[in-house]
C-alpha cells in the first residue's frame, strides 16, 4: 500500500508561494556603496559630500558640490562560501563584473543667501545579491518531507527514518537594486547645506535551485523502498520598480564640525515574480515524469523608514587634509509589509497576506547600524577607510549581526577630473534550511562561512 501512497504525493500539486520575511528584509536593506570614494570610506558619509553615492544617503551632501561633474563607476563582486552539512564542508565561489554609478551634477553658483543650487540626476547601485551555494551530503531525511513544497494533507505518509539518502543542492542568486536619483541641493550662507531627492528603485532578484536525491546502491533494489532518486528545481524570477523620497539637512559648526540628519521614506515597490517548479521521481516501480507548475503573481511590499544621524569633521595639519565621519542608522523592519489584495481578489491571497506580515512582526525588530569613515588627502593623493557594524533584525538575536565589514581606498584629485578604487570586504556566518519538515529534528541545518569582496573603479570629470 505504501508504494501506491507515495505515488499519489508525487501527483499532488506543488506549492508555489514565495513572498517571505526574507524577500521583505532583503529588499529593506540599502547601503551606500556605489561610487569608489563611499565604498573606501565604509558608506560613511552623511555629514560631509561632494560624492554622488552619498546623495542616496543624505540628499543635503549634493550642497557640497562646487563645480558641475560626471563620474561613472565599475566594478567587480566576488567571494567564497564554506558550507557544513552532515559532517560534509564544500567550498563555493563567486565572481562578477558589475555596474555600480554613473551620476550628472550641475552647479549653479549665487551670490547672496543661497551661494549655490545644484541639481542631480544618475542611477546609484544600493543593493547587490548575489550568492551561489553547492551542498551534498547523507542524511536520513527527505525533500518529501517538506509540507511547504507538497501538498501532504490526507496523505498517510510515513518518513523513511532508517534509509540514508545522498543529498546535494545547487543555489544561485543575483540581482540588485538600482535607484535613479532626481535631487535638489543647496549650500545657505555656507553654514546649512540642504537637500531633497527622489529615487525611483529599480529591482530585480532571481534564485535557481537544483537538489537531487538518490538511494545508496545498497539500497537500490531494496522491495521497502519505493523511489530510487528524485530531483527538484524551482526558479524564481522578481521584477519591479518603487518610489521613496529623502530629505537631508547638514550644519556646519565652528571648529569644522558637521552634523546631518536625514529621513527617507518607506519604498513602495509594486513587484511581480515568476515561479517555476519542477519534480521528477523515479521508483522501481513507476517512473513518473517531469511535474511541473508555474505562476505569475503582482504584489506590492512596503519597506521601513529609516533615519539616519551623522556627525564629522575636517581637519588639516601641514600637508595633511581630510575627515572623519560616523553615521547611525535607525530602522523598524518589522513594519515593512506586503500587499497582495491590491492587483488579486483570491481570499487565499488575502490569508498570505495576514500570515507573511504577522511573520514581519513577530519575528523582525527596530535596529541600529554604525559606520565610521576617514579620508586624509597629501597633495592629490586620497587615502581612506572605514567599517560598519549592523544591529541584527531578528528578534530572536540580540546586539548585531556576526558579520565583519571593512574597506579601503585609493584616489587621485586632478584639476579637471579624478579617479578613485576602493574596496569592501565583508566576513559572515550564518546558518539556514533549504526547506522545513514536519517534524523539526529532521529539517537540514546548513552552516556557512561566507567572504565577500567588492572592488569599485570610478572615473570623474568637473566642468
Amino acid at each position: 500500500m505504501k508504494k501506491y501512497i507515495l505515488i499519489i504525493v508525487f501527483l499532488l500539486p506543488i506549492v508555489v508561494f514565495s513572498q517571505s520575511l526574507e524577500d521583505a528584509l532583503r529588499y529593506s536593506y540599502a547601503d551606500n556603496i556605489a561610487t569608489a570614494r563611499s565604498l573606501g570610506v565604509g558608506g560613511s558619509f552623511g555629514a560631509m559630500g561632494a560624492d554622488f553615492s552619498a546623495i542616496s544617503h543624505n540628499p543635503a551632501t549634493l550642497g557640497n558640490f562646487w563645480r558641475s561633474e560626471f563620474n561613472i563607476s565599475l566594478g567587480h563582486s566576488g567571494g567564497y562560501a564554506n558550507a557544513y552539512w552532515s559532517k560534509n564542508n564544500d567550498n563555493s565561489l563567486d565572481s562578477k563584473f558589475v555596474f555600480d554609478n554613473i551620476g550628472f551634477v550641475t552647479n549653479n553658483k549665487k551670490s547672496g543667501t543661497w551661494v549655490s543650487r545644484n541639481f542631480a540626476i544618475g542611477l546609484n547601485k544600493i543593493a547587490e545579491f548575489s550568492n551561489r551555494m553547492d551542498v551534498d551530503a547523507v542524511t536520513n531525511g527527505s525533500l518529501m518531507e517538506s509540507p511547504d513544497l507538497f501538498d501532504q494533507s490526507n496523505i498517510d505518509y510515513e518518513p523513511f527514518y532508517s534509509f540514508p539518502i545522498n543529498q546535494s543542492m545547487n543555489t544561485t542568486e543575483s540581482g540588485s537594486i538600482n535607484e535613479m536619483v532626481f535631487a535638489l541641493g543647496g549650500n545657505y550662507k555656507k553654514k546649512m547645506l540642504f537637500g531633497v531627492s527622489i529615487g525611483v528603485p529599480f529591482l530585480t532578484y532571481n534564485t535557481e535551485r537544483h537538489i537531487e536525491e538518490s538511494l545508496d546502491e545498497s539500497l537500490i533494489d531494496d522491495p521497502d523502498f519505493y523511489f530510487t532518486s528524485l530531483t527538484y528545481d524551482e526558479i524564481y524570477s522578481t521584477t519591479g520598480v518603487g518610489f521613496n523620497l529623502k530629505l537631508g539637512a547638514i550644519a556646519i559648526l565652528p571648529r569644522n564640525f558637521r552634523v546631518g540628519v536625514s529621513m527617507h521614506t518607506p519604498t513602495g515597490f509594486r513587484l511581480s515574480e515568476d515561479a517555476s517548479k519542477d519534480f521528477v521521481a523515479e521508483s522501481n516501480n513507476y517512473y513518473i515524469d517531469t511535474i511541473a507548475q508555474s505562476s505569475y503573481f503582482d504584489f506590492k511590499l512596503t519597506t521601513p523608514w529609516k533615519f539616519i544621524g551623522s556627525v564629522g569633521k575636517i581637519f588639516k595639519s601641514g600637508k595633511l587634509a581630510g575627515f572623519v565621519n560616523a553615521d547611525a542608522e535607525f530602522l523598524n523592519y518589522s513594519s515593512g509589509k506586503y500587499n497582495f489584495r491590491k492587483y488579486s481578489s483570491d481570499p487565499i491571497d488575502l490569508e498570505n497576506e495576514k500570515l507573511v506580515n504577522r511573520k514581519i512582526r513577530r519575528g523582525l525588530r527596530s535596529t541600529v547600524n554604525f559606520k565610521l569613515g576617514m579620508e586624509i588627502g597629501y597633495q592629490k593623493l586620497r587615502f581612506r577607510l572605514g567599517g560598519s557594524l549592523n544591529g541584527s533584525p531578528f528578534v530572536d538575536s540580540e546586539g548585531f549581526d556576526p558579520s565583519k565589514k571593512y574597506s579601503f581606498g585609493l584616489g587621485y584629485r586632478g584639476d579637471n577630473y579624478y579617479i578613485d578604487l576602493g574596496y569592501l570586504g565583508s566576513d559572515y556566518s550564518y546558518s539556514y534550511s533549504p526547506y522545513v519538515t514536519e517534524n523539526t529534528d529532521r529539517t537540514p541545518q546548513i552552516a556557512v562561512d561566507k567572504h565577500t569582496n567588492r572592488l569599485v573603479a570610478t572615473v570623474g570629470f568637473k566642468f
